[in-house]
């Protein structure tokens, strides 16, 4: 990381440090992120709300045969057959866009700079 002055260092890439970044730029204060955990998006997208969302929402269509909306759901025979392989490339898909779209051109937006590295408290 560059000897930059920043007005505000923000440990991790969930959504909290996106409030934290949006406020401060609305103060007109500088920011800067360091991210080594989870990719941008934390818990809720990458490995909580969002991906089991999805499958619940996959689940929960293949039961339904009319107006299916996932790629591959099939129904040979009128049984229900799941490409799983397709489904977590649609999940996979959802999470990426989610991340770009949420977090990495919020960042840019605001100015913020991302490094994913560990950051640390020094004297």
């Amino acid at each position: 990381m560059p000897d930059t002055p920043y007005d505000l260092v923000v440990l991790g890439g969930g959504a909290a440090a996106f409030a934290a970044i949006a406020e401060a730029h609305r103060q007109g204060k500088t920011t800067v992120l360091i991210n080594a955990g989870l990719p941008l998006g934390g818990t809720c997208v990458n490995v909580g709300c969002v991906p089991s969302k999805h499958l619940l929402a996959v689940a929960e269509s293949a039961t339904v045969l009319q107006h299916q909306p996932f790629r591959g759901v099939t129904y040979p025979e009128q049984v229900p057959e799941i490409d799983w392989p397709t489904i977590r490339e649609q999940k996979d898909a959802l999470i990426r866009e989610l991340r770009e779209h949420n977090y990495t051109s919020v960042a840019a937006h605001y100015g913020t700079e991302i490094y994913t590295e560990r950051g640390r408290l020094v004297d």
